[in-house]
């Protein structure tokens, strides 16, 4: 019921706050200049390039808090763009840091699956038999399969750091640990979440790239037709962000009453 309720109540958030998807149009048109750069020539593009990463960075470092605070506002009532200024603001620094930390451990993660994928490797070489390569192969697939592991458990336990952070107004490290307790106590109920956050992704992604890919068959498709899939993959966008993201901070807010409520018995 947490799930459906927390579900229920990011559509109805959505639906009272249409402002709410002027963050991911502004998002998806914040792209255009790239792509208009990248066709004038390839030196000044890789200059461009640099700058606009740094850009990039910071807009969307910006962009997580302020809209997650309009998401967290608009389930008390109403938002405007002048709460994503200022939450984006408030969360900057916390959200980089978190931002970097995770990057920091996924990084490390691979390194240490590389260094066992190369200590394989070398025996291998050093041995020279069948047995040693099938050995190095099957070294290789489980090293894969260690990275994809740890990925997504990271993933699944810090999965609401940022949540904290701008709800909670959690510090860096407390935003870390806010989020294992969140899912510690609500595993069934995160689980059922994620199910539920990944087909409204995957049926959104589905539609995009069907529009897409229908456009891009044509032989010479005309500018009218990809206005047109660009037109849709903005109206997806505008639509899907806002209800995932708001859906987000619902959930973590139900789950963090039930926390409360259990310390609060106990």
């Amino acid at each position: 019921m947490v799930v459906i309720d927390a579900f229920t109540e990011s559509i109805d958030a959505v639906r009272n706050n249409p402002i709410l998807v002027a963050v991911p149009i502004l998002l998806v048109l914040a792209m255009i200049p790239f792509g208009i750069v990248a066709a004038i020539g390839q030196i000044i593009f890789f200059i461009f390039s640099f700058f606009w990463m740094l850009l990039n960075i910071a807009f969307f470092t910006y962009a997580i808090g302020g809209l997650l605070g309009m998401c967290n506002e608009a389930l008390d009532g109403s938002t405007s763009l002048s709460t994503f200024l200022d939450e984006g603001k408030a969360n900057f620094v916390d959200v980089f840091v978190i931002a970097l930390v995770s990057w920091v451990v996924l990084f490390a993660i691979s390194v240490m699956a590389q260094l066992f994928g190369s200590i394989a490797l070398l025996g291998t070489l050093d041995s020279g038999s069948s047995e040693s390569f099938v050995t190095f192969i099957m070294s290789m697939i489980l090293a894969y399969w260690f990275i994809v592991g740890l990925y997504m458990i990271f993933g699944f336990i810090f999965q609401f750091v940022y949540a904290a952070t701008v709800v909670d107004d959690s510090s860096v490290g407390s935003s870390f640990s806010r989020s294992y307790r969140v899912v510690k106590n609500n595993i069934l109920s995160t689980i059922g979440y994620d199910i539920v956050g990944g087909i409204v992704y995957f049926v959104s992604m589905i539609g995009t790239v069907l529009v897409v890919s229908l456009v891009m068959s044509q032989v010479d498709p005309s500018p009218l037709l990809a206005l047109f899939a660009f037109l849709v993959t903005l109206l997806i966008a505008a639509v899907v962000v806002p209800v995932l993201s708001t859906f987000h901070i619902a959930f973590y807010r139900r789950a963090s009453e039930s926390i409360e409520r259990s310390e609060t018995e106990s």
